[in-house]
């Protein structure tokens, strides 16, 4: 340690660089964290000070451990964590206020204001105390490469009386009609305003063409412009409608008089805008948009979408080739190439597009490299590209932003939970739903975890990561509570999407009401498939040769098995004699997300598996099925407790952190893989009786979807087999991955 006292203390300067949590330029508010240092190769590193009662102070090192660091790191935004931390102003004594002493922080935190510490400035230390930190990784910063500015188009209806008119939608994504009939149908139908500052000016029908029809539509967030009249009601110009559509009482008092667009723009105010004075007979340009047929319908033929991201038009982009999904690499993808994927995806056009697997990594095959587009093409495909090569791996996997159709109203939002309750990267608070009654909070049980995944996304563009049933607020402003349910998919854009069925009730049972916290930064767990494949048909190692893929293995070494319900429920009254047939396979499971897998449970609440000398902290991690493919009928099971999580391999550039010690935590690091060979225990499904023939044998993470993921729809990875029992082989007929098919 002197030794690397040493060797910071002699880069020491006066004026110290710092990395800090925060929007750029923007004062910094109480909580805020930095790191002090003087050398511009140490951004992760440096002397931990936080921001409190409108100046920076220092932590002192009394009871400062990994878990405290690891906070700090992820508030951050360094998800991996904390890689070294130090005592005794390791990088220098700060000065000012000592304002946290004895930091005691929960194991996977990533708020220090939640963390238990002595009042603010209590302590006894001195500068001399002061902790440092170095953190793991890069922090995640979801910067654009590019981006637009704010909307700035709209469909009003001034005189909806004389004619069909609908200024917002139904939905904010396409539903599938009965048949399938009417994909197309108007979403949003009106009279075209541009904004102009604080003024919203009309435009006239004169100026109005296809092109400019199709960018307003994208900026609206719809991929299609559907009727490019420019008379707005009955085709027929009124002096009355002319008059009501503005603030003159002689009509709109200024109009857009010429509007020219390429169509491949992102955004009208792109396209050459001319203003002029209106007329009591001005005529408006009207603007009908709609959806792409729904990616169920038999009709639609979707090749794009969009995967990771908290809301249905954010995301990583994957497209479907040769019927197999991929992704797209960030090379030269800009705001063009990304209006081509975001309308192909059923959207508007681009908001922004973000590189480096910003949504995290994808699977299987990088299908676009080096795109070059207009911007006005119906798929990527028709933009020239570089031939992508299988050897492009998945760290450059592009995301975008689509502009997005704005709900008719907002009848949810999330109320703060208290002065801690926002952070970067997470946010809590009580939901509050307008009902009949006026705004209200929630009484338990109202959300249910999909719906509360909705209600985290349409508020705050954020992931759920926990729902808990707290004392209603004392400073709650509100009159009435709702009692009753909200059923959501867990899909939708918006509660309004949902079912909602609740009452006013004056108070909720006991006082309680529901909290949410919402995170920005989840896993993405995702099998692999290859591994399971071969797994299944054949091993080439010395040590698994050994282990068939059909093994019939005597009760006697199957003690610590039967006790950890990973036998089928006739082992309960085998004799110790007796044999048990297991299909044995392995399971590799990759962290394709943006931060860490970690157990769903406090490690004071493991579970300690005397048998196996080991603790459990998911007593499922993976579910097993063994299913009859002709009727559909599950036939065996069998899961898997994490009683060892850790880092068994790291993508290149990136170590592993996670290791299987009994004084270590578990977890599966961002962009690092848990290997579980088949020769452990459980690592099977107990086909006892179970006759030769043709299944569906299946691996299922996170069955129970007890921990937040980016992505749930990945999880499940499926092969066909011809199981000859007698013989202890496996033919492997075909293999899938959810939702890559």
């Amino acid at each position: 340690m002197a030794e690397f006292q040493r060797l910071v203390h002699s880069v020491l300067v006066a004026v110290w660089l710092c990395t800090a949590t925060g929007a750029a330029g923007s004062p910094p508010a109480e909580g805020d964290l930095r790191l002090a240092h003087s050398n511009p190769n140490l951004r992760s590193c440096g002397r931990v000070e936080v921001f409190y009662n409108g100046s920076w102070g220092t932590v002192c090192d009394n009871s400062w451990h990994k878990r405290d660091a690891d906070v700090i790191c992820r508030q951050l935004g360094f998800v991996e964590g904390s890689r070294f931390r130090c005592h005794a102003a390791c990088f220098g004594e700060g000065e000012g206020k000592v304002w946290m002493d004895a930091l005691a922080c929960p194991r996977g935190g990533d708020k220090v204001m939640l963390c238990d510490f002595k009042q603010w400035g209590e302590h006894d230390c001195t500068h001399a105390n002061d902790v440092g930190v170095c953190c793991k990784g890069e922090q995640v910063i979801l910067a654009p490469l590019a981006q637009t500015d704010e909307t700035r188009v709209r469909i009003s209806c001034p005189c909806a009386a004389d004619g069909r008119c609908l200024s917002c939608p139904a939905r904010l994504t396409p539903s599938r009609t009965e048949d399938c009939t009417e994909p197309s149908s108007a979403a949003v139908e009106g009279m075209v305003e541009v904004s102009f500052g604080e003024k919203w000016i009309p435009v006239s029908a004169g100026a109005w063409s296809p092109a400019a029809a199709r960018v307003a539509c994208g900026e609206l967030g719809y991929p299609l412009a559907l009727d490019t009249s420019v008379i707005f009601a009955n085709d027929a110009c009124t002096v009355e409608e002319g008059r009501r559509l503005k603030d003159s009482s002689s009509g709109a008092s200024r109009v857009v008089t010429s509007v020219e667009c390429n169509g491949d723009e992102s955004m009208l105010t792109n396209c050459s805008l001319e203003t002029g004075p209106g007329s009591s007979t001005f005529c408006a340009a009207k603007l009908v948009c709609g959806f792409l047929a729904p990616p169920d319908c038999p009709n639609s033929n979707q090749t794009y979408r969009l995967r990771s991201g908290a809301l249905p038009w954010v995301g990583r982009l994957e497209v479907k080739i040769d019927g197999k999904w991929g992704t797209v690499s960030d090379n030269n993808f800009g705001m063009a190439e990304g209006n081509v994927a975001c309308r192909a995806a059923g959207f508007g056009s681009a908001v922004a597009v973000q590189s480096g697997s910003q949504y995290g990594r994808g699977i299987g095959r990088v299908h676009h490299h080096n795109l070059r587009c207009i911007g006005n093409e119906s798929s990527l495909s028709e933009c020239s590209s570089t031939p992508a090569s299988d050897d492009l791996d998945h760290s450059g996997d592009v995301g975008v932003r689509c502009h997005s159709p704005n709900p008719c109203s907002s009848i949810l939002r999330l109320a703060p939970g208290g002065p801690d309750s926002e952070s970067q990267g997470s946010r809590s608070g009580h939901p509050q739903l307008t009902g009949s009654q006026g705004p209200g909070l929630l009484c338990p049980g109202v959300l249910d975890v999909p719906s509360a995944r909705v209600a985290c996304a349409s508020t705050s563009e954020m992931f759920l990561q926990s729902m808990t049933r707290v004392t209603a607020p004392s400073n709650d402003t509100t009159s009435v509570f709702y009692r009753g349910r909200i059923e959501c998919g867990g899909g939708e854009a918006d509660i309004t999407e949902c079912s909602v069925d609740v009452e006013a009730v004056a108070q909720c049972p006991h006082g309680l009401v529901q909290e949410l916290t919402c995170t920005s930064c989840v896993p993405d767990l995702v099998p692999d498939l290859e591994s399971f494949r071969s797994s299944l048909a054949r091993y080439s190692s010395p040590l698994t040769s050994y282990f068939p893929a059909i093994s019939h293995t005597p009760m006697t070494f199957l003690t610590c098995a039967l006790e950890e319900n990973c036998l089928s429920s006739s082992a309960n009254t085998a004799r110790s004699s007796d044999y048990r047939t297991l299909l044995k396979f392995e399971s590799f499971t990759n962290n394709w997300g943006l931060c860490p897998f970690l157990p769903n449970l406090d490690r004071s609440d493991w579970i300690f598996h005397d048998c196996h000398r080991h603790y459990h902290s998911f007593e499922a991690f993976v579910d097993f099925n063994l299913v009859d493919p002709a009727t559909g009928v599950k036939v065996a099971d069998g899961h898997k407790a994490s009683f060892c999580l850790e880092d068994t391999v790291c993508a290149e550039g990136h170590s592993p952190h996670y290791m299987c010690r009994p004084d270590s935590d578990q977890g599966i690091s961002a962009n690092c893989g848990d290997r579980y060979g088949r020769y452990l225990d459980c690592q099977w499904i107990d086909i006892t009786g179970v006759p030769s023939g043709t299944y569906l044998v299946s691996q299922l993470l996170n069955p129970h979807q007890d921990s937040s993921e980016s992505d749930f729809r990945n999880n499940e990875v499926t092969c066909e087999v011809e199981l000859v029992v007698e013989d202890s082989t496996v033919d492997v007929i075909d293999c899938w991955q959810s939702d890559h098919t």
